[in-house]
């Protein structure tokens, strides 16, 4: 008999499966499935936070069989620092479809920073299925995230709910990018539309100005303008395509366009980047093999001063390579100044 000891069950090495630093710092396999078992609660939101998805999961199905005895806890972890434990007590009072949470999540769905547990929010409140939500639902049509958006409008429509006027349903629509919908609605749109025109996604502002160049009104046109200097090439293209169907005059277009900000690269920048550490300035302007050529420049100098024998500084190995690096430099220019400005 061996005088080494035995590992642990849950200790033993599985070579087919990189071990999960994060657990070190949790309890091992066989207590977490014990915990499971047991359904206990305190130790099953504790779980929620495991680094292991299906761990999460299974203690979020355990917590939901628990029942109503298991919502006050689940209520007080909806403050919890941890995202996950959040977003699985979330998961859990939509499943147990209990009415007591629906202050809660109404509050987390308001407030909370994680654009995930907000989503997880209105449809846990669809679920319940109490009508006192649908206010802060319908408000969630104008959260600043596309996919919590998109969550309370599907959630709206498990409840049954229809808009009460026409800038609601436009707000609406936009949750549910149904963007040929709006247009017919009038003038009342524009509100929502310029909202959409000021959202974080580069394809919600460009269809937000497709749909305000179908309205013809006279709010469209300062629309089109401004989306003319959005910094998104795609947003700007799609303004300069919607111009005509604003009523504005083309001779405008170029002002408008010249208006933008400028996120080109510079042509100068990328010369200097070459010069100094040749293949950098490539790299600078979005060219794949700046970064090997630079790996290839450091080399040569390296190996350079490694056979000459020569103490110099690392900060003065650019300067080795003046003569070749200016043919590199003014080439990266010309490259910069070819890229597209608009």
């Amino acid at each position: 008999m061996s005088g080494r000891l035995k590992k642990p069950e849950h200790q033993k090495e599985n070579p087919g499966r990189p071990m999960n630093i994060q657990k070190l710092f949790w309890p091992g396999d066989i207590k977490v499935q014990r915990i499971i078992r047991s359904g206990n609660t305190a130790d099953l939101i504790c779980l929620l936070g495991y680094p292991d998805q299906e761990v999460q999961r299974n203690s979020s199905d355990r917590l939901a069989e628990a029942g109503e005895k298991a919502v006050p806890l689940l209520i007080s972890s909806l403050k919890h620092r941890k995202m996950a434990v959040r977003l699985g007590a979330v998961e859990a009072l939509g499943a147990i479809r209990s009415h007591q949470a629906v202050s809660a999540l109404t509050d987390t769905l308001r407030k909370d920073k994680s654009n995930e547990v907000r989503w997880a929010a209105v449809y846990s409140l669809a679920l319940i299925g109490d009508e006192s939500a649908v206010p802060q639902v319908v408000a969630a049509l104008r959260d600043p995230d596309k996919y919590v958006r998109s969550g309370a409008a599907t959630a709206l429509d498990i409840f049954g709910w229809e808009p009460q006027d026409i800038p609601t349903e436009a707000h609406y629509y936009i949750a549910k990018q149904e963007w040929d919908k709006i247009p017919p609605l009038g003038e009342p749109a524009n509100t929502p539309l310029l909202w959409a025109l000021k959202d974080r996604d580069a394809r919600v502002r460009a269809a937000a100005v497709d749909s305000l160049g179908e309205l013809h009104t006279p709010a469209s046109r300062g629309a089109c303008s401004i989306a003319l200097r959005d910094p998104d090439a795609f947003v700007r293209k799609r303004a300069a395509l919607s111009f005509p169907k604003c009523g504005i005059p083309l001779t405008i277009l170029p002002m408008g366009l010249a208006r933008r900000p400028r996120t080109k690269p510079s042509p100068y920048i990328a010369a200097l980047l070459n010069l100094m550490f040749l293949g950098i300035g490539y790299n600078y302007l979005g060219y794949w093999f700046g970064f090997l050529l630079f790996q290839v420049f450091i080399t040569i100098n390296l190996m350079t001063i490694a056979l000459t024998g020569s103490q110099l500084p690392f900060l003065v190995i650019p300067l080795l390579s003046v003569p070749y690096s200016i043919a590199f430099a003014l080439h990266a220019w010309y490259l910069g100044n070819k890229i597209p400005d608009l």
